[in-house]
């Protein structure tokens, strides 16, 4: 059904690209939680691969103040009001999927397999929200079906490709349990959409959204917003017009976006600095120079961004004072060595008579 294929890539969208920054939130907002993934970093992923010769307890704080940068105050988390909403977004999307699995019996969001919808959930519920300590701990007491869904998503690979995809909705219509995710997009993920491509179109480093403030902006979410129109205008026109009504009905301002498509068009291709590709593609590492990659490498920058010393200032005071500890100790340490290879392998040399 054409009108139920676009209402699973819109919730996906939605999923994938606003509840992520919830998901991130929980991840390095928390100590319990940052510190779990710090010590993970530091020990397998990228901090190992610093050239900056760095302690590991200094490593975990300099990774949980650049991802708590990165992730967190740049998507506009920055006080107590919007702290408290983003937590409010998880329970209450916690809160409709335990309702959705209970009342339906679905054992995904449209029937017996997954849809794009279940996906673009999966991404953010199953590898931070279920296992980061925080949010999993809320997940399983509140939302057990939750937690089970979770579950059939990882092992969905089981399910036989031949098998009768069941469907417990009439064509044109979608379950009633996602009218509560289509009004969230309406209140929060298409206003977000629509202040991005603005604030780029006007030149500006960041917008604010609803209590989210001094966002980052990004040119990826003007091309997602593009995405969204033209499978909208891909849809027969019976699909478009029963699409416009449900939409309409839970309160999404679609008519009003849909009429930004040129902006959208306009501000998706302002890729940031640095990239010379247009979205939704980076440049390799293979095309950077390895220059550039040792420096990003060193201070947090993802590769396909200019290097810049700017992830270094952003940093905390407390960490930047043990960074400075830490380098006034490796001088002092090459100091010494020299004074010793100077005294020619002698600490203390004996005066002579």
């Amino acid at each position: 059904c054409p009108v139920q294929k676009f209402m699973s890539f819109l919730l996906e969208d939605f999923a994938d690209e606003y509840f992520f920054i919830g998901a991130l939130y929980y991840r390095w907002n928390f100590r319990l939680d940052a510190g779990n993934l710090a010590r993970r970093f530091v020990m397998h992923d990228f901090a190992r691969e610093s050239p900056i010769p760095l302690p590991e307890h200094l490593m975990q704080l300099v990774s949980i103040e650049r991802q708590y940068s990165e992730y967190v105050l740049e998507a506009g988390i920055r006080d107590k009001k919007s702290k408290r909403y983003t937590e409010h977004v998880y329970r209450l999307t916690l809160k409709y999927l335990q309702n959705h699995f209970e009342s339906t019996g679905h054992r995904f969001m449209l029937g017996e397999r997954p849809t794009m919808f279940d996906f673009g959930l999966f991404a953010s519920m199953f590898r931070h929200y279920s296992l980061d300590p925080t949010p999993a701990k809320i997940m399983r007491l509140t939302a057990p079906s939750v937690f089970e869904w979770c579950a059939r998503m990882w092992n969905s690979s089981s399910l036989s490709s031949d098998s009768t995809f069941l469907i417990y909705a009439e064509p044109g219509s979608i379950p009633y349990t996602w009218r509560p995710f289509l009004k969230m997009i309406g209140t929060d993920y298409l206003p977000f959409l629509m202040e991005n491509a603005k604030a780029i179109d006007r030149g500006d480093d960041s917008f604010t959204s609803g209590c989210y403030t001094r966002i980052k902006v990004k040119p990826f979410h003007c091309w997602c917003a593009k995405r969204l129109i033209e499978r909208w205008h891909a849809l027969p026109s019976e699909g478009k017009a029963r699409v416009g009504e449900i939409l309409t009905d839970v309160g999404c301002a679609w008519d009003e976006f849909i009429e930004l498509h040129e902006l959208f068009e306009r501000t998706s291709k302002s890729w940031g600095p640095g990239q010379h590709v247009e979205p939704p593609f980076c440049p390799s590492k293979e095309n950077i120079p390895s220059k550039s990659t040792v420096v990003n490498t060193a201070l947090g920058t993802p590769h396909h961004e200019r290097p810049s010393l700017r992830k270094l200032v952003k940093l905390g005071p407390l960490v930047k004072l043990l960074i400075l500890f830490q380098f006034a100790s490796i001088a002092s340490l090459i100091q010494i060595l020299i004074w010793l290879s100077s005294a020619k392998g002698t600490p203390f040399p004996r005066k002579t008579k």
